[in-house]
């Protein structure tokens, strides 16, 4: 009985560069990936910073506007007791007190764009769930 064993082993020698082809790809590919990564974390951080401007230009819109229906209530106030004194038409009257309803309303909505504004940071802070 004969017993022949075998051992063979080939290796290519000039693989036309494809070795060095797929190790620089392969790097492409994972700066494409960090790239791409810092893109969406720029973006996010975009967002953030848009949504925080917004919420404090908001802020800052309902302290003007709470002035300003102050200083409507003042207006009618005084626009009451000329009426009351004769020296102001009821036209006229009609217009203060348009004035203040509109300055309330326009309060109003101040606050709530504002209270949409930090709900939104709330629900990116993961302080509130959908």
């Amino acid at each position: 009985m004969w017993v022949n064993w075998g051992f063979n082993m080939s290796w290519n020698i000039f693989s036309g560069f494809e070795t060095n082809r797929r190790m620089s790809n392969a790097k492409l590919e994972a700066e494409n990936s960090k790239l791409a990564y810092l893109d969406i974390e720029y973006e996010i951080m975009g967002e953030l910073d848009l949504l925080y401007n917004t919420y404090l230009n908001n802020i800052t819109v309902t302290n003007f506007e709470a002035e300003s229906a102050e200083l409507a209530r003042a207006s009618l106030e005084i626009a009451m007791e000329r009426y009351r004194l004769g020296s102001l038409s009821g036209l006229e009257f009609r217009e203060y007190q348009n004035n203040f309803l509109n300055a309330i309303n326009r309060r109003l909505t101040a606050l709530y764009q504002a209270k949409i504004s930090e709900i939104g940071l709330r629900l990116l802070a993961g302080e509130l769930t959908e």
